[in-house]
């Protein structure tokens, strides 16, 4: 009778946690791909910005330096530098729990039980390999565990009706504090100026705005308006605004530009 009393007691708990299982990894699914899709946007942005330094200097009739040089000029203008978010990068890092309660995440022995829970169900010697569902969730679960990042593990084990050993209160509280983190970070990712600049895709009026800011910003530059959007539509290669032009997909840049790139990297 306690025996049956527990299981539908883990039934229903399973049952309730399971929405906040799939919230998170949807959230941890959307901050991914924000991550992914701003750092092509930063890439394109530094290549605009390196482009206007070349151009202010070509047009100061300055000997340009050696290829190491430009490089490093490149360099300069990179992530960290771009966004002013130094701080905020290093943090992004961390898994959600940690930012939580770094002490709670250390002192989890329930964790490694968890995840020997999983292993009864998706590990490769027991699933073989046909089964790619279940062995992506072993190496997820394999990755929260070295990473200690509870969340992770507890929506995979959800996956299969197992919940680690403490208490459902506890459990709802690591789920719902850590949507939120991660659903702050793609907020603060999509509220800086590299992320204004590649959501407005093709607006070049939008993106001179920017570019305007930017180099005021990062390389320290007073440019005017008319100046930024000739040197946003130069870098892109396209025809004027008033002309027809074919749609560039979001976060690709310029042939030539992507050459060059490739012939330094060589």
């Amino acid at each position: 009778m306690k025996n049956k009393r527990n299981h539908r007691f883990k039934s229903v708990g399973v049952a309730s946690l399971k929405p906040l299982g799939v919230q998170y990894s949807m959230y941890s699914e959307i901050l991914k791909q924000t991550s992914q899709l701003r750092e092509e946007f930063e890439l394109e942005l530094t290549d605009v910005l390196f482009f206007l330094q070349s151009e202010s200097a070509s047009n100061q009739q300055q000997t340009q330096g050696s290829s190491a040089e430009k490089q490093s000029q490149e360099a300069a203008l990179s992530s960290d530098v771009l966004s002013g978010q130094q701080e905020s990068s290093k943090s992004d890092k961390k898994n959600p729990a940690k930012q939580i309660d770094d002490q709670q995440v250390t002192n989890h022995p329930w964790l490694k039980k968890l995840f020997k829970k999983i292993a009864m169900h998706c590990h490769p010697d027991k699933v073989g390999n046909s089964d790619h569902e279940k062995m992506l969730s072993y190496m997820k679960a394999r990755k929260a565990l070295d990473d200690e990042n509870e969340p992770s593990m507890i929506s995979i084990g959800l996956l299969y009706n197992e919940v680690p050993d403490i208490a459902l209160k506890q459990i709802r509280k690591i789920m719902t504090d850590s949507i939120s983190v991660v659903d702050s970070q793609v907020k603060e990712k999509q509220s800086d100026l590299v992320w204004k600049w590649g959501a407005c895709e093709d607006n070049f009026s939008v993106k001179a705005k920017i570019l305007v800011i930017a180099a005021q910003q990062m390389l320290g530059k007073d440019i005017s308006q008319e100046n930024a959007l000739n040197i946003v539509m130069r870098f892109f290669e396209e025809a004027p605004p008033v002309k027809a032009r074919v749609a560039r997909k979001v976060g690709t840049r310029p042939e030539s530009l992507r050459r060059r790139r490739n012939d330094n990297i060589h």
